[in-house]
């Protein structure tokens, strides 16, 4: 039990400080990303997914979601999805949206990889983790962005860093993740996910 508390401490630990290490060197962007995955597959692994996403709810000016939906294959080491649908915002805009997202896991590691097309941008997201304490879902890693602009009003920037992710004692639906980038349009961004996985 003593064990498992000290864990608990470090895990919550290491989501709050990174936001705050990062913070301390440079003026940075927090970004605040609650996240809704589900898939319904049949007895082949084949079926349907889909995300609903609030990209920043730090920003409100105007509040934005992405909802998407499509085609599932999945089995004992993974998925991969492919969806259409859209961005949506509080101000009545639309934008387009084609997704691709793909999650592999093993014994030692696990890797994800998303493709996104828009009007204006592609893109390109993957993170690789690593398990730091399995049993209750600590997970430590990289992560990986780049955003590609099609306009001029769209600057192209990539950015890269280090990623925590903790499932919540008591909450196996709910994962929590931090990843902290650098070099996003020459600053820090510090980014939260909050991902439920309802069925699981």
């Amino acid at each position: 039990m003593e064990e498992t508390m000290k864990n608990l401490i470090l895990a919550a630990c290491l989501l709050v400080l990174l936001p705050s290490l990062a913070a301390g060197q440079t003026p940075n962007d927090y970004q605040f990303r609650p996240l809704m995955h589900w898939q319904i597959a049949d007895a082949n692994g084949q079926g349907l997914a889909g995300w609903v996403i609030l990209p920043d709810v730090t920003q409100t000016r105007p509040l934005r979601g992405l909802l998407v939906g499509g085609w599932l294959i999945k089995d004992d080491q993974g998925w991969k999805e492919a969806m259409f649908g859209g961005l949506f915002g509080t101000d009545g805009s639309i934008i387009p949206v084609v997704n691709f997202r793909a999650y592999s896991k093993v014994k030692w590691t696990d890797l994800y990889t998303e493709f996104q097309i828009r009007p204006t941008l592609a893109l390109g997201s993957v993170f690789l983790t690593v398990p730091i304490k399995s049993s209750w879902g600590l997970r430590a890693g990289v992560e990986f962005e780049t955003i590609a602009g099609f306009t001029g009003q769209i600057k192209s920037a990539a950015g890269i860093g280090p990623r925590v992710s903790l499932k919540l004692p008591g909450l196996p639906n709910v994962t929590v993740a931090t990843t902290c980038f650098f070099n996003i349009r020459s600053n820090i961004v510090v980014r939260t996910y909050v991902v439920y996985k309802p069925g699981k």
